[in-house]
């Protein structure tokens, strides 16, 4: 057998067995159940009345070798002709002993090979499909007019919309609830989950909250087919790129266990009174105190609570700002007056709290003025009015313009920063500091996992803290 060969036989055994797994879970009892609180928002309320079980951190992700993700090869759709698909359909009845049509185990690797993307459209192409079947299975003539306006499609992410959304508006966030069912019980790197029904929900929530972070930038609440096909990170490569690994934490643009293992613990750990809610005290503690009271205020002006999605923003924002979603995050909080522009006017409400905390510790203040003007050469722009547009075009530096006026820490090591250190950064193996951070944020819980004393030590002198470096933050 050639190599091709064999790997085309792994690949379909991979995907036999992940289907069959999900398949295995639509028959459990309490798959129904599952389903309908999900939908319905209960879940949620479920969760946080069962919080005996919430005062846990989620379980620490297994370790898995880490090593190069290898890019799919897949057919392309548009040179697929209707009698190789009937073949291919005549071939998967014959092996399944199914008569009226195929079901979810022999139609789902079928369908996502041939409509030519990851192996989770599958699944949820059947969920469209057979429908008129009482969900038992799809019939050839079904999947053949489906196939047919589909391969019209040129680009993938445009198929995947199609599968995915279920309201002209866009995509919602429950339209990528069937999407995360089948990764949370069929991907092997959250096998260690399988009896943590809360944690589950939560990571998907951290999931479809992510997605929605990166590409809604429009922030109406449905993500539109041009905002998905203009997304970075890809939707549909992080899906490939989840498929072709076991370890779950390989996939860093949405998927990673880490990634919300750090969301949520900090979350857990910030929420004094564990009611699900941050409130203002609460995200003064944030970082130490990182941020200015007038920040926080500015961020509680817009509602009087933070709820688990809405921190997921926040940090996000907070620890990368190098990204559009999170300049137009932090852009949106200066821009007091909502005119579109920050003025001299915005930047001194802000600055004027920095530059007593800077004060107050000893650091030498430099004047408004003046960091302006060095903003303004940062920036490369003559005018003190900035638009969005001017962050944007220097999307890699941008994030020190906020980190002057209201984020003391950050602003004080772009100040001191080491030219030797920053090289150092460069050849790390870490694209985004949004991966740097979680890395090492990962890191420090897991060792505080293993010395329990050393982590209640911690968070008793977090809960003691009430001022940063003793003047109110």
């Amino acid at each position: 057998m050639t190599t091709t060969s064999c790997c085309k036989s792994s690949s379909s055994i991979a995907s036999r067995y992940v289907d069959e797994l999900f398949g295995k879970w639509l028959g459990r009892e309490d798959a129904p159940m599952q389903v309908e609180e999900w939908q319905k928002g209960t879940a949620t309320d479920f969760l946080e009345a069962r919080s005996y079980l919430l005062k846990q951190r989620p379980t620490i992700s297994p370790v898995h070798p880490r090593k190069p993700l290898p890019r799919l090869r897949r057919r392309s759709a548009s040179v697929c002709d209707d009698e190789e698909l009937v073949a291919r359909w005549r071939a998967a009845l014959c092996i399944s002993g199914e008569d009226e049509g195929l079901e979810l185990a022999s139609f789902a690797p079928l369908a996502s090979e041939f409509c030519e993307l990851p192996v989770v459209a599958g699944p949820l192409i059947f969920l469209k499909l057979a429908k008129k079947n009482n969900g038992r299975f799809v019939c050839l003539g079904d999947f053949l007019d489906f196939w047919r306006d589909l391969k019209k499609l040129k680009k993938k992410s445009h198929r995947l919309f199609e599968i995915i959304v279920s309201k002209s508006r866009g995509i919602s966030r429950e339209d990528l609830d069937p999407l995360l069912k089948y990764v949370v019980s069929t991907h092997p790197g959250l096998a260690f989950l399988e009896e943590h029904l809360e944690f589950q929900l939560k990571y998907s929530q951290t999931v479809v909250t992510r997605i929605f972070y990166r590409i809604n930038l429009s922030r109406t609440g449905f993500v539109s087919r041009r905002e998905l096909a203009k997304a970075n990170p890809c939707l549909v490569e992080a899906l490939f790129r989840l498929e072709s690994t076991d370890d779950v934490n390989a996939e860093v643009s949405y998927f990673s266990y880490e990634h919300f293992y750090v969301l949520y613990c900090c979350f857990w750990d910030l929420d004094s009174d564990k009611d699900g809610k941050l409130h203002r005290l609460d995200v003064l503690k944030y970082g130490g105190h990182r941020l200015s009271r007038a920040i926080v205020d500015r961020i509680f002006s817009f509602k009087d609570h933070l709820s688990y999605p809405d921190f997921v923003y926040f940090m996000l924002s907070e620890e990368d700002k190098t990204t559009e979603a999170s300049l137009r995050y932090w852009f949106d909080a200066v821009d007091l007056d909502g005119d579109g522009i920050i003025s001299k006017h915005d930047a001194r409400h802000f600055y004027d709290i920095q530059a007593q905390r800077m004060e107050c510790l000893g650091h030498e203040v430099v004047p408004l003025d003046d960091v302006l003007c060095q903003m303004a050469d940062l920036l490369e722009v003559k005018t003190l009015r900035l638009s969005i547009t001017h962050f944007l075009d220097k999307i890699r530096v941008s994030g020190v313009f906020f980190d002057a006026l209201f984020s003391l820490d950050k602003f004080v090591a772009f100040e001191q920063r080491d030219p030797f250190a920053e090289r150092l950064k460069r050849d790390d193996p870490f694209d985004t500091d949004w991966d740097r951070f979680a890395a090492a944020e990962y890191a420090r819980l897991a060792d505080d996992d293993d010395d329990p004393a050393a982590s209640a030590a911690a968070s008793a002198s977090a809960e003691g803290e009430t001022n940063y470096g003793g003047i109110s933050s």
